[in-house]
């Protein structure tokens, strides 16, 4: 009896812990999406990009390949300096390069999408993985922890657009008085002649 109690437990805390990571990878996908979409600012990024788009599903899918590829020595450096005792470093390291991966993935995503969506077996699994992720919102957000995380985020979203919306008043109220001031000394020079 302990010991099932106690593999539910562990099964339970590993399916948050796993809800949690999926959470947090989706949200810096959607915060470094937007980064790396300025990069096709660039001529040949963006030349590099027109071509990823035209590439048809069986050229495009084994390009999820690369940001792995890319990432294993990162990763793999960021391993060598924790064993050797740098563990602020490699951990960084590993943060940094996993931030990175997922730009990287995110952004081959977006544009290999239009491709991949020509085969319904793609678009099947898409289905899959996006009803489960919302499954995994859903259970989070029912938490009484992630309730109360959110309200405090909100809180601080709300205080912080009001801050902005007063700091871009005063500074447009000292725009005005600046340019009345300006006006009031030219009337007054022009008054004095």
């Amino acid at each position: 009896m302990l010991v099932r109690g106690f593999h539910l437990i562990i099964r339970w805390f590993l399916a948050l812990l796993g809800m949690i990571l999926v959470l947090f990878e989706e949200v810096l996908w959607a915060l470094t999406g937007g980064i790396m979409r300025s990069f096709a600012r660039f001529a040949p990024i963006a030349w590099l990009e027109d071509h990823i788009r035209r590439l048809p599903p069986i050229l495009a899918l084994p390009l999820f390949v690369l940001p792995w590829l890319i990432m294993l020595p990162v990763k793999l450096g960021a391993l060598w300096l924790i064993a050797m005792g740098k563990v602020i470093h490699g951990t960084l390291l590993f943060i940094g390069g996993e931030a990175f991966g997922v730009a990287f993935l995110a952004r081959l995503y977006e544009l290999c999408r239009p491709a991949l969506h020509r085969w319904p077996w793609f678009v099947a699994i898409e289905r899959v993985l996006l009803r489960w992720t919302q499954w995994a919102h859903d259970i989070l957000y029912r938490l009484p922890f992630m309730r109360a995380g959110h309200a405090w985020g909100d809180r601080r979203w709300r205080e912080m657009k009001s801050w902005m919306g007063k700091s871009r008043e005063r500074a447009q109220n000292t725009k005005q008085d600046a340019k009345k001031d300006r006006t009031d000394k030219g009337a007054e020079g022009a008054g004095g002649e």
